[in-house]
């Protein structure tokens, strides 16, 4: 039942809607939209994170995390910044370190002197050593010692130090013996000193040298500790054991959440957008209405039902677009990680998801950039109009 009576005999004279009441009517029933999806999910976070399943999840995904920073420590591959290992250096910090550890080495194998100066800071983090280099202790220490069955990599008929040695050979392809020297057999690998003294100029003494060294060292350390972490990540049994179950308990935590975030906005979608259209008159929003708006048929009759279904339909569709703003919420603090995960099991992320949906939303608006009535791709489809109540119409139909 209608809360307003429908004035359509009063429309047969009245003009097209301009395509700025139309796109300002659209934002007010965006944000309309927005607010009242934002407000709908904190109630329904309560309902996620008290749900057995996702609570199971979560468990079993900080039981995984905290196992694998407990492993992670032991290879010395990453330092964390906190005692309970639940801070961990980014990759950059890790490279730096393992640059300065070199810069160290290579100032001791300064033969030729070609420091300039005394590498204090290089110093003040310690020395490259197949001990002492935490990359180089954990190829030829931590994975010796856990090798079974070849469960990291295949040494073949190589030491493990000269495994690693090659190993960074092929990271670094012809450009290693312009970088580093190899050392004799049994001796690590280390920077030639006068490519240490352009780089430790460059970064800890600010100076205008040594740029291009740096850059490519410390992007080929980063790698190389990138790649060391998807090697024990891949180890047997931790991949089948851990990593696994992790990733499944984390995509069906991410799914719970990406489920709820829907459910929400169709929720608001129905209150702010469904109803109005139902209960008030002429297939209006708030926004038209409040903009003097009204929906008709190309006749200037009243839209069939047929018609209003496929235009509610059709909003309905877009509507988990507001989403995308759900994680600017206290819980997420800005965390979009969920936007990446698999739907469903499926390869297909939620991000692409609201992608399509947001590339439907634009082919929608810009036909009506290419017709003199602006008419959207959805007013062909649904051989409806949208009209302006307090405007004449200008033309013959």
């Amino acid at each position: 039942m209608q809360l307003l009576k429908s004035r359509i005999d009063l429309y047969k004279d009245k003009g097209d809607a301009s395509l700025t009441k139309r796109l300002i009517s659209l934002i007010i029933d965006f944000f309309l939209l927005l607010a009242t999806t934002l407000l709908l999910y904190l109630g329904t976070h309560q309902i996620v994170i008290n749900n057995s399943t996702y609570q199971s999840s979560e468990a079993k995904v900080k039981d995984e995390i905290a196992y694998y920073n407990q492993l992670l420590s032991e290879t010395h591959l990453i330092d964390f910044s906190d005692e309970e290992l639940t801070i961990r250096y980014d990759l950059d910090s890790m490279a730096l370190k393992l640059l300065s550890l070199h810069i160290s080495l290579s100032y001791q194998e300064d033969a030729n002197h070609d420091f300039t100066v005394e590498p204090k800071e290089c110093l003040e983090v310690g020395t490259a050593s197949t001990s002492d280099d935490f990359l180089s202790y954990f190829y030829t220490i931590y994975i010796p010692e856990h090798n079974t069955n070849n469960a990291f990599v295949d040494f073949g008929s190589l030491t493990p130090l000269n495994y690693y040695k090659n190993l960074m050979k092929g990271y670094a392809g012809s450009q290693f013996d312009n970088y580093f020297i190899s050392g004799d057999e049994g001796e690590l690998f280390y920077l030639r000193p006068y490519v240490a003294n352009r780089i430790y100029h460059y970064y800890f003494l600010e100076e205008d040298i040594g740029e291009a060294e740096y850059q490519y060292i410390s992007q080929l350390f980063y790698y190389a500790i990138e790649e060391a972490e998807l090697t024990l990540i891949n180890s047997s049994p931790y991949y089948e054991e851990h990593y696994l179950p992790y990733r499944e308990a984390y995509a069906l935590q991410g799914n719970i959440i990406n489920l709820a975030f829907l459910l929400t906005s169709y929720v608001a979608y129905l209150i702010i957008i469904a109803l109005p259209q139902l209960f008030l008159n002429d297939s209006v929003t708030l926004g038209k209405l409040l903009m003097g708006l009204a929906v008709i048929s190309r006749r200037r009759q009243s839209l069939k039902w047929y018609f209003k279904l496929i235009r509610l339909l059709a909003g309905l569709i877009i509507a988990p677009l507001v989403t995308i703003l759900i994680p600017v919420l206290p819980m997420f603090n800005f965390n979009f990680t969920t936007f990446n995960l698999p739907i469903l099991g499926s390869s297909f992320t939620y991000a692409w998801f609201l992608v399509i949906l947001a590339g439907l939303l634009i082919i929608n608006g810009l036909v009506a950039l290419f017709n003199h009535r602006h008419f959207t791709l959805l007013d062909y489809l649904t051989r409806s109009m949208i009209i302006d109540k307090n405007k004449r119409q200008e033309y013959a139909e």
